[in-house]
């Protein structure tokens, strides 16, 4: 298995991708592509959620999954966006300003979780890792942080609507930002065997990357 983080300290990897996404944050509020959104629907769509769901968006950007959500019939109230980018939070804000967002590391979110967030929420019973996951800059420690926040039966959703080999041609290009690439099917399960979860469904292709984990 590739190493869990990369080489240097955390805290200027953080500020560094907190930089990179404030000053790209209109690039990313353009409008999403009708063929990137079929995929991006398809992701939320495979999750089976409903008006009682709470979901916890990481790296929500611009909010490129809260319409899904909704869509699905989740009430805005059962929804937490969390990112480092500010800018990019402000974007979502403007569009969804029912929805709690919060700005931060999944990696450093514990219980009982903070005080911004909605007081009827106590544990989220699916997490989204979308177009994100090679960005995190430990992938084993953020799983565990979002395992720790599942209620019982709970779901994580790691996803990419381009697929791993998208990811593949960021990391080549920019390590400093992409560290990672999408885990692989063995992976996978050694990203599991520590934090009681397990793969209930995974699609990992080129084109397309969608894999869902289940608390055990």
């Amino acid at each position: 298995m590739a190493k869990s983080q990369p080489a240097g300290d955390k805290e200027p990897y953080i500020e560094t991708q907190r930089d990179y996404f404030d000053e790209r944050a209109n690039f990313f509020a353009q409008p999403i592509p009708d063929s990137i959104l079929k995929q991006t629907r398809k992701i939320v769509a495979s999750a089976n959620l409903g008006p009682q769901s709470t979901v916890l968006d990481v790296a929500t950007g611009a909010g490129a999954l809260i319409g899904h959500f909704l869509e699905n019939g989740v009430k805005q109230e059962n929804i937490v966006g969390v990112d480092l980018s500010n800018e990019m939070l402000s974007i979502a804000r403007s569009r969804f300003p029912n929805v709690c967002f919060y700005q931060g590391d999944i990696a450093n979110l514990s219980l009982p979780l903070p005080a911004e967030f909605p007081v009827h929420i106590e544990l989220f019973d699916a997490v989204f890792f979308n177009a994100c996951f090679g960005n995190m800059w430990d992938q084993q420690e953020s799983l565990a942080a979002a395992a720790r926040l599942l209620s019982g039966k709970g779901q994580i959703v790691i996803s990419h609507p381009l697929g791993f080999g998208f990811v593949d041609s960021l990391h080549r290009n920019e390590p400093h930002i992409v560290p990672h690439r999408l885990p692989g099917a063995a992976e996978l399960e050694a990203l599991c065997a520590e934090t009681n979860l397990y793969v209930e469904f995974a699609e990992i292709e080129k084109s397309f990357y969608l894999v869902r984990l289940r608390k055990k």
